[in-house]
């Protein structure tokens, strides 16, 4: 269940009909203030966002943390508090649902755009016709970031672009990408039993849905990376997971990443501290992968046992074919609450 905080939300507004999701993790509201100071400084658009939403499940008062924001700012921001979503993927799709636009623009709370990020994303809108759009990502720690947030980056580059590139688009990325809302409600959203990549999934339905995916070169997103390496192996462990999942629910999709271009070995090997790093890092991405096919494996049979038992058939209704998890119970915490 959901508790909404709003701003003072201007829905009589004709040429505006698009709105920004950003889904934040506690301890990402620094990110996530450089990314609005980033928005407040955008030129407008007719893209320019209706509103912000931001979507948390553990940060209830995300609007208070936010103190080092322009006065006033340019959009209006709504908060959405899901303390009982499991997911990154629940955390899109309640933001997904919440929408009340034509368009839908998902951004990490870990980007920042460029000035002009809005009026180009206008004009490559208007250029292709699209219904999907992903972006260009420049993959650039801060300066003051470790050179394991460099090394990584330099990961990220080439494996993010073996599915998002200009030759052709086969995944979304969170990062930033922008869709007609009643496309992405169509086919389902987020898968919500994905703790990770879920967006490169749902990008993959749409490609075998025969819905094109268009790729903005244009316009471009900057990603960040945290400083500290058991930050990044986290997240590494946690991409893993993610990672897991997937193949496990589409195995054809591993043939697709593997027929791709494979970045030099003896290239690496003059490199040993970027060895010593892409060794360590994937040996974490690798056990998470197992970690989550293991815990998978053994929920998948628990249900087939109780089913067994009880004789019933389980209903499917989410995008995996996986049972969704029931909504928690609404207590008062969780009443919605509005904010001036």
């Amino acid at each position: 269940m959901c508790g909404e905080g709003r701003g003072s939300v201007d829905r009589d507004s004709s040429s505006r009909s698009t709105t920004l999701v950003i889904p934040v993790h506690r301890g990402r509201e620094p990110a996530l203030e450089r990314l609005l100071v980033t928005l407040a400084e955008a030129e407008p658009s007719a893209f320019s966002p209706v509103e912000v939403l931001i979507v948390s499940r553990d940060v209830p008062d995300v609007e208070g943390r936010l103190s080092a924001l322009p006065r006033p700012f340019p959009f209006p921001i709504r908060s959405l508090y899901c303390p009982g979503a499991r997911t990154l993927a629940e955390l899109r799709n309640a933001g997904l649902r919440a929408v009340t636009t034509e368009w839908v623009h998902f951004l990490d709370s870990d980007v920042f755009l460029a000035p002009d990020h809005f009026r180009r994303l206008r004009r490559a809108v208007d250029a292709h016709g699209c219904s999907i759009a992903c972006f260009q990502f420049d993959f650039e720690p801060a300066p003051t970031r470790s050179v394991w947030a460099r090394y990584e980056a330099e990961i990220d580059r080439w494996a993010i672009g073996r599915y998002v590139r200009p030759e052709g688009v086969r995944g979304l990325n969170g990062m930033g990408f922008l869709a007609r809302v009643e496309v992405l409600r169509a086919l389902g959203g987020f898968d919500p039993e994905l703790v990770a990549a879920e967006d490169i999934e749902l990008g993959y339905r749409l490609s075998r849905a025969g819905i094109p995916i268009v790729f903005l070169a244009d316009v471009r997103v900057v990603h960040d990376y945290p400083a500290r390496l058991r930050d990044l192996l986290r997240r590494k462990f946690w991409h893993g997971q993610g990672y897991g999942l997937f193949l496990r629910r589409h195995p054809e999709f591993l043939r697709q990443l593997l027929a791709t271009l494979r970045p030099s070995p003896l290239a690496i090997l003059r490199r040993p501290l970027f060895l010593a790093y892409v060794l360590i890092s994937h040996a974490v991405f690798f056990v998470g992968a197992a970690v989550a096919l293991v815990r998978a494996s053994s929920r998948s049979g628990a249900r087939s046992a109780l089913a067994d038992a009880s004789g019933a058939r389980p209903t499917f209704d989410s995008p995996s074919g996986t049972p969704p998890a029931p909504a928690p119970r609404r207590g008062r915490d969780d009443e919605r609450h509005e904010r001036g």
